[in-house]
C-alpha cells in the first residue's frame, strides 16, 4: 500500500515582514497549497481590515486583532462584575459605558496617539497603554491622567495590580518597565519579551 503525501501547506502570513493577508499567487510560488476555505474569508475581508500583531504578555503566544476599518474599536476593557466597560483606539479615542455596553459616552484622554491595550481593576480604576510611549490612567472613571514614561515606543500591554504598581510591555524594545509610584518613575524589568 502505498503512502499518500499531504500537500504542503500554504506558507502563513508574516507580519513582521510587513504581509498583510496571504497572496494565493506567492502561495503557488513557494510551492504551498491552494489556500484553505478560511485564509480565502480572510483574504476578502482583509481589503476592510487593520491587521495588528500584539505578543501575548508571556510572547508565546501571539494574537491577531483585526479592526473593521468601518470603525470598530480594537481595545475593549471590562471592569470586574462586566458592568463597566471603556474602548480605547485611534487617535487617543476614550469611550465609557455604564450598562454593559448598551450606551457609550466619549471621555478625554489628552492625548492623540492610537490607544493598543488597557485593563481595569474596578469601577473607577483602569489602566490605558499605546503608541509613543502613551500610558494613561484614570482613578476616578471619568478623568484620564497621561502619565510619563521612559520610551516612546509602542506599549503593547499593560497590567496593573493597584493604582500605584503596574507593568507595561514595549514591543520594538521587547522589555518590561514596572512602576511602583502611580507612574511617576519606570524601572526596566528583568523580563525581556
Amino acid at each position: 500500500m502505498a503512502e499518500s503525501q499531504a500537500a504542503p501547506l500554504a506558507p502563513r502570513i508574516d507580519v513582521s515582514k510587513g504581509e498583510r493577508f496571504l497572496d494565493e499567487e506567492k502561495a503557488k510560488a513557494a510551492g504551498g497549497a491552494e489556500p484553505t476555505l478560511p485564509e480565502k474569508k480572510f483574504q476578502e475581508l482583509s481589503g476592510n481590515l487593520l491587521t495588528r500583531m500584539e505578543k501575548s504578555a508571556n510572547n508565546r503566544a501571539a494574537t491577531v486583532q483585526a479592526v473593521a476599518a468601518t470603525g470598530a474599536w480594537p481595545v475593549r476593557i471590562m471592569a470586574p462584575g462586566g458592568r463597566v466597560l471603556w474602548r480605547a483606539g485611534p487617535n487617543g479615542a476614550i469611550e465609557k459605558s455604564a450598562d454593559g455596553g448598551a450606551t457609550w459616552t466619549p471621555q478625554s484622554s489628552g492625548v492623540s496617539a492610537e490607544l493598543l491595550a488597557g485593563a481595569a481593576l474596578s469601577e473607577k480604576l483602569c489602566w490605558i497603554a499605546g503608541r509613543g510611549g502613551t500610558v494613561l490612567r484614570t482613578m476616578d472613571g471619568e478623568h484620564w491622567v497621561k502619565l510619563p514614561f521612559p520610551s516612546n515606543g509602542d506599549l503593547g500591554s499593560v497590567t496593573p495590580t493597584d493604582a500605584q504598581i503596574a507593568v507595561v510591555w514595549v514591543i520594538q524594545e521587547k522589555i518590561t518597565y514596572a512602576t511602583f509610584d502611580g507612574g511617576s518613575t519606570w524601572v526596566p524589568t528583568d523580563i525581556k519579551q
